[in-house]
Formats: C-alpha cells, structure tokens, sequence
C-alpha cells in the first residue's frame, strides 16, 4: 500500500516526464482509492483540470468535476465551471441543481418544459 506521500512523488515523476495521459490516469486512480474526502475532492479537481489543460477533453473534465463535488459539495467554482459546461451542452438537468436563483431555476425548467414532448420521452 502506497502512502499519500508516495503517491505525490510518483504523480511529479509523471508530471516531470510530461506523461499526461499516465498522469491523469494517476490521479484518477488516486482519488477513487483515498478514504480522505478532503484530498479526494482535491484530486478529482486536478485530474479535471488536466483533461481540459493538455486534452481539451471536456466530457472527461466534467465527470471529474462531478465526482469531485460528491467528494466535496458546494465548490464555487467547480460549480461555476460545470455551470458554463452544461449551459453550452444545453443540458438542462444537470444544471437546474445548480441555479443559484428560484428566478433561474424557473428559467431552467421552461428551457426543459419547452422540448418537444418526443424528445422528453427518449430522455433528451
């Protein structure tokens, strides 16, 4: 068993070695195996950060941002950052727990109401 001490050492190694991908890998890994929610929350963020940083991958950013505002809720600027994703993804559910407003929760949910009844029903 690796201690987190370790485990930041090995993560500079790949960071030194511009192995992105190992890294990211890493620091997902990292964060699935940690009992500290603290630095689990911390580690899903950084491994975000870097699938946007040197993959531009977004999908891969948004998924780490979730799990880390399940390690940790109420991130401002997680919840900021995942605002503006699911905004240009035009994706209305994962946004509506988001508003920080009635006024915008109630925009959000005509955005939702407003789909055509077909679309609602394949869940899109």
């Amino acid at each position: 068993m690796t201690t987190d001490a370790d485990a930041a050492r090995q993560l500079e190694a790949l960071r030194a070695s511009k192995r992105w991908l190992d890294a990211l890998r890493y620091l997902r890994e990292w964060a699935a195996r940690t009992p500290d929610p603290e630095l689990q929350a911390r580690l899903w963020a950084e491994a975000g950060m870097t699938a946007l940083e040197y993959f531009a991958n977004h999908a891969e950013a948004v998924s780490c941002f979730e799990a880390s505002l399940r390690a940790r809720p109420g991130q401002a600027e997680l919840e900021a950052r995942l605002r503006e994703f699911y905004e240009k993804r035009r994706d209305w559910e994962k946004l509506l727990p988001l508003a920080r407003s009635d006024q915008e929760r109630l925009q959000i949910q005509a955005r939702l109401e407003a789909r055509p009844w077909w679309r609602r029903l394949l869940g899109g």
